[in-house]
Formats: structure tokens, sequence, C-alpha cells
């Protein structure tokens, strides 16, 4: 013993204490099961964020919607139906140089 205990002072290793390093790992793993824990809840969390966010999201959409006014239709007789649109139509059309008609876009009106 005292030849080995020698060595270890010559070479400046000291034999291991198991007792240490058992409890030195221990204390690696608790800290590491902690680490997970505290991750699972965090990603708990987020997810239950995300969605509260989206459902925000969606209910703000939907307030939207029924908040705007759908166009009425109107009812209107055949005939003034029939002369509108020929109207709209002699508006729209445009003769092109090589005598083609055209429809015009009414931004260009």
């Amino acid at each position: 013993e005292e030849i080995i205990l020698k060595s270890f002072k010559a070479t400046s290793i000291s034999p291991f204490n198991l007792e240490l390093l058992h409890h030195e790992i221990n204390g690696l793993k608790e800290a590491l099961l902690v680490k997970k824990k505290y991750k699972k809840k965090g990603k708990k969390v987020a997810k239950l964020y995300k969605e509260k966010i989206v459902e925000e999201k969606r209910v703000g959409r939907e307030a939207a919607k029924v908040a705007r006014e759908k166009k009425r239709k109107r009812v209107v007789d055949a005939v003034a139906t029939k002369e509108a649109l020929g109207a709209v139509l002699v508006a729209l059309l445009k003769t092109t140089r090589r005598g083609r008609n055209v429809k015009l876009l009414s931004k260009y009106k």
C-alpha cells in the first residue's frame, strides 16, 4: 500500500474516492432530470400560449365578418335591365384601328 500511495504522490494523481464520485454523479443526474422537467413544462406553456393566440385571431376574424354588412340586391324590371345592359355594352366597346371591337376596362373610361 505504501508503495502505491507513494507512486500516486509522485505522479500527482490521487486515488479515486468512490463515495465522492457517486455523490457527484447523483447530483448531475438530478440536475439533468430537473432541467428536462422544466423543458417539458416550457413546451406545454408555449403550446398553450400559441393556441390562445390562434383562438384570439379566429374570434377577431369572426367578429369582423359579422360587422361587415352584406349588400342588398335590388329587384329591377327586366326591360330596364336589358336597356341598361345594351347601354353598358356600347359604352364599354371600343373599336381599334383594325376595326375590332374591344371591351374597355372601367379604369380606362
